[in-house]
């Protein structure tokens, strides 16, 4: 299945069923985003907490062992938010909605939950096809952040990953055009499994840290993935150490 950016509501819908295999059986999620990610998420106990671009809420389900004051999961995926009502309690708030629009904040406050003290994202803002969207995507996080609130982004740099190989340690494959290092908002083939190619657009860290600081966010920075329990029962210490050195897959995170 070829994942664009034309309909994506219908192609993730289309995606949804089998998802859930597809990503927990995927070496770059497991062993090297998603440690990234609940590191940086940390303690969350009697935190509000916003997942953009939930699929099928298997960190929503994680995170909701943490003991949060609210749960909210949002995604562009009327299938996937479905999937997740079948999955979780009803104490987790589900909304469908596409994050980069103006009206998204309205329809996440319409869960019933206004400000959040963490907003996170895991290869969401790959998606956004312009430097607008993507400053309307982040400028739509730093509004739903409560003051001293966190925003945390997983992505990744194919520019990084393609010349050492890590994108075949981690399962992957990236399609450039005509073959030459990717520049803001050029499109790559992310060939997530031999079924399944997603479209995504090419952003450098240092363009979207400058518009998550236009629009308002502090303490901006890069935060790398390093060794751990976990990635170490898939990969050996040398091909960690090829992943780590490349930045492939790294984190935005800011404050506000």
């Amino acid at each position: 299945m070829l994942i664009n950016d034309r309909d994506l509501p219908r192609q993730y819908n289309q995606l949804a069923e089998s998802y859930e295999k597809f990503s927990s059986a995927n070496k770059e999620i497991t062993y090297v985003s998603d440690p990234l990610l609940l590191e940086l998420i940390g303690d969350i106990h009697g935190l509000d907490v916003l997942d953009v671009g939930c699929g099928n809420g298997a960190h929503l389900a994680i995170l909701r062992e943490k003991t949060p004051n609210s749960l909210v999961g949002v995604d562009i995926s009327e299938k996937f938010i479905d999937i997740c009502k079948q999955n979780l309690p009803s104490d987790v708030k589900l909304v469908v909605a596409n994050a980069n629009t103006e009206d998204f904040v309205a329809a996440i406050q319409s869960a019933g939950t206004g400000q959040f003290d963490v907003i996170y994202h895991s290869f969401v803002q790959v998606h956004n096809t312009t430097r607008e969207e993507m400053k309307a995507f982040w400028r739509n996080i730093h509004q739903l952040l409560k003051k001293g609130g966190r925003a945390i982004g997983i992505t990744s740099d194919p520019n990084a990953a393609k010349p050492l190989g890590v994108d075949k340690l981690m399962d992957l494959s990236y399609g450039f055009p005509n073959g030459a290092p990717l520049k803001d908002g050029d499109i790559f083939e992310a060939h997530l499994s031999p079924e399944l190619t997603v479209y995504s657009h090419y952003w450098s860290f240092e363009t979207v840290a400058d518009l998550m600081k236009e629009i308002g966010l502090k303490d901006v920075r890069r935060a790398s993935v390093h060794a751990n329990d976990i990635s170490m029962q898939a990969y050996s210490k040398k091909e960690w150490n090829v992943i780590e050195k490349s930045g492939a897959i790294y984190a935005l995170v800011g404050v506000k």
